[in-house]
């Protein structure tokens, strides 16, 4: 997701970057203040359905009033009934917006800008498939043209109610413990002078940094069993909406949905809407129970939903095993229970087992295998897909006083 920015078009102001969330269906205001927190923002904007987070720097106030660009860009195509879509839009002096939404929604992190034609191609046509294609005039063949229109009820940013006043408080602790530093300081000063003629001074050597070899990956048992415990306790969707997707990763970074909202583990699921019913209510409900989860969103036919999750770890010692003997550790706990298949990326060798057993009986086999690590685990069809890397040893510096000298 790209970094927040203000563009010029066509003598109006408009905001790209924004973070698109579905507020909870009770309690708008509330929810609102609450994300802008989380996401430490100051400003944000609301559409029909949808609020998006500025967290770039506050506005000036001459610049007037700041539209979305990401909601004028879906006010001037043709959302009606489509599926996922995504537009390009040449916002001129080589920078690039790209929008993605499904219907008449924005995507969560459907909103950035990029720098360069070449960048913004490979970034625009990079990532699924799409219902409709929307660009302006000849960059992307095939595309429907794109051309901008202000909209006559724009959506402009607005300052979240009492951030600012937040900031002032900060601001003014702030001086005030800087006017007691700087006191006391001087007060310090003239008090260690006299400290010095009655006693012998002691002064600290700098510190010794030393290498420290840490073999630590993710407690496998204990952590699948975290993640049975969010699927249970997880609100349940309302009937209309079938789940198509689980998964539950070691790291929320790798899962793009919530890779800006959690720094943790995350149990992930993605439904779509049953066909034939009021989809307006269906998602008004989904909504309504997506709220109670750390994050989510529904929407037009599909909603997906995340929960944190601590990941819990556990150390080795001895020798890293040779990829042959970690190999033959695999196959040996877990090669009769399901299919086991070996790669090897930037983190060393990976290890994927398919398999139709329970979870449990998976994490107590994989939960003794030294020098093992989970990624992630998801369903595929019938089978669970389990994703293992061979712990690797990594150097940290640290560092150490070794004492004083008088």
């Amino acid at each position: 997701m790209s970094e927040p920015i203000l563009l010029e078009l066509e003598g109006r102001t408009y905001a790209a970057g924004l973070v698109w969330l579905l507020p909870s269906a009770e309690g708008r205001r509330r929810w609102t203040l609450t994300k802008a927190r989380e996401v430490q923002a100051s400003w944000y904007a609301e559409r029909a359905h949808q609020t998006g987070f500025w967290t770039g720097a506050e506005p000036a106030a001459e610049a007037g009033p700041v539209r979305s660009l990401a909601h004028e860009v879906a006010a001037s195509i043709d959302t009606e009934g489509r599926g996922t879509w995504q537009a390009l839009l040449d916002c001129g002096d080589a920078r690039y917006a790209i929008v993605r939404g499904s219907g008449d929604g924005i995507l969560a992190t459907g909103d950035l800008v990029v720098e360069g034609r070449d960048a913004a191609l490979d970034a625009f046509s990079s990532e699924g498939d799409w219902t409709a294609v929307y660009a302006s005039a000849g960059l992307v063949e095939g595309a429907r043209l794109l051309k901008l229109a202000a909209t006559e009820d724009p959506c402009v940013l607005k300052a979240v109610p009492f951030a600012r006043a937040a900031v002032r408080r900060r601001l003014l602790v702030a001086a005030a413990l800087a006017v007691c530093v700087a006191v006391l300081g001087v007060a310090g000063k003239y008090a260690w002078e006299w400290y010095e003629d009655w006693t012998r001074v002691e002064v600290t050597t700098g510190p010794t940094h030393v290498e420290e070899v840490i073999r630590e990956g993710v407690d496998v048992a204990l952590f699948l069993e975290r993640c049975e415990a969010a699927r249970r306790s997880a609100p349940a969707m309302p009937p209309m909406w079938d789940r198509t997707y689980v998964e539950c990763h070691t790291d929320a970074k790798q899962v793009d949905e919530v890779s800006s909202w959690l720094d943790e583990g995350v149990w992930f699921a993605r439904w779509r809407m049953r066909s034939g019913g009021n989809t307006a209510v269906a998602r008004r409900l989904a909504m309504a129970r997506l709220a109670q989860w750390d994050s989510g969103v529904a929407l037009l036919a599909t909603a997906w939903g995340g929960i944190g999750l601590e990941v819990p770890m556990k150390q080795w010692d001895g020798e890293q095993p040779s990829e042959e003997g970690f190999r033959l550790a695999v196959d040996r706990s877990v090669g009769t229970l399901g299919d086991v298949s070996y790669a090897s990326d930037a983190q060393g060798l990976v290890a994927v087992l398919r398999t139709r057993y329970p979870i449990g009986v998976i994490g107590a086999r994989l939960g003794a295998i030294e020098w093992l690590s989970l990624r992630s685990f998801a369903r595929e069809g019938e089978a669970w897909r389990f994703s293992m890397v061979r712990v690797e040893p990594r150097v940290v510096i640290r560092e150490v006083n070794e004492g004083t000298e008088s």
